[in-house]
């Protein structure tokens, strides 16, 4: 009984299951450009797509290779103040994507990230590698933070002196209570649309489908299966069945006596 009852549990939690649908995830990319995006010092210290205040700009990335052909790019030395950039977003998770630059000039990258004042925090150090020619690296991840609460967050990016940082854009991973058949970006300009997956995030923004729930119901039915057959074999075990060509035991036969004493607990019938 104990097992059937075990049986009947497992397919009724699997038939429970088979109605909840797994939380549907999407990447949803935030260019540089947005608005909602602070750098500090607001003026005299950014580079936004190649326009130097100086005039003369020494990073020349090619713009194809950026995320909607935009990049804030700056360079702090010993004495500077305080850089940083501030992003709020929305979301269990979020990328931070930049360039790498090797080349003769300061491209030095260190820094610090925290979200939420420290809730999650990390540090991303690259040192230079001067060589004749200029090279960039493109999609380079340089912090990540994943298992946040669904809610809103604040992301803080603060560069160390000496340091040098071309920042692209980032992907921040939401909730959905609906499948989105084409992925959306963000480029501050009025509102989404559609681009490209291979440009929206490290696994694309695409549908995040979980497997999870499709694992934990087979592993289930398998059990019940399982436990179900035992219980059979078992039951088949434990029948007495006498030869057949053995004479029927006559104590079997004969009628049993009224007993007076009580039934043992292990025989009594409920």
């Amino acid at each position: 009984m104990i097992m059937m009852s075990l049986l009947h549990s497992a397919i009724a939690w699997c038939l429970l299951c088979l109605s909840v649908h797994a939380t549907p995830y999407l990447n949803t990319t935030v260019d540089d450009a947005n608005p909602s995006i602070v750098y500090l010092p607001a003026t005299g210290a950014w580079t936004r797509d190649g326009f130097c205040a100086e005039g003369v700009c020494w990073a020349t990335p090619d713009p194809s290779q950026l995320y909607g052909e935009t990049w804030h790019e700056t360079t702090r030395y010993e004495n500077s103040p305080p850089f940083n950039i501030t992003l709020p977003f929305n979301g269990v998770a979020i990328y931070v994507y930049g360039v790498f630059w090797d080349a003769p000039t300061i491209a030095r990258i260190d820094l610090e990230f925290t979200v939420d004042n420290g809730y999650r925090s990390g540090s991303f150090l690259r040192e230079n590698r001067p060589i004749s020619k200029y090279a960039f690296t493109y999609n380079q991840v340089v912090f990540s933070a994943d298992k946040l609460f669904d809610g809103e967050h604040t992301l803080v990016i603060k560069m160390n002196p000496y340091s040098w940082f071309m920042f692209d854009r980032v992907v921040v991973t939401k909730t959905t209570p609906y499948p989105s058949s084409s992925p959306t970006r963000d480029d501050g300009d009025g509102g989404p649309r559609p681009t490209a997956p291979t440009r929206n995030g490290p696994s694309g923004s695409t549908l995040i489908a979980s497997g999870m729930l499709g694992g934990a119901l087979g592993g289930i039915i398998a059990g019940a299966i399982i436990a179900y057959v035992l219980m059979q074999q078992r039951r088949a075990d434990r029948r007495i069945q006498l030869p057949p060509d053995e004479p029927e035991n006559p104590l079997l036969s004969q009628p049993q006596q009224s007993q007076t004493s009580p039934i043992p607990s292990e025989h009594r019938s409920s």
